[in-house]
């Protein structure tokens, strides 16, 4: 216990004395105005196709519970199955 004590100090010194040391630049001046910045949200080219794919999906399935507890609870038997019959 004390070892992991000690040790989870010691790391946590050894970044703080590094990030003193090195300091670590800032951003160039002059600084960018955030009101020039166009927020037109959009998909990016590499996901249009998710993008496509998920606009087919019924409206009800927009629930992050209805899109995420599925994945792990299909999967998870079947990845377990093959590593017991792999065995």
């Amino acid at each position: 216990m004390r070892k992991d004590i000690f040790f989870s100090a010691l790391a946590v010194i050894v970044v703080v004395a590094l990030a003193a040391l090195i300091r670590a630049k800032g951003p160039p001046l002059p600084l960018p105005i955030p009101r020039w910045v166009a927020p037109i949200p959009g998909p990016n080219g590499r996901f249009l196709w998710l993008f496509g794919l998920l606009s087919l999906s019924p409206p009800e399935a927009e629930n992050v519970h209805h899109s995420r507890v599925p994945g792990p609870l299909d999967f998870g038997p079947v990845r377990c199955s093959v590593h017991l019959q792999s065995r």
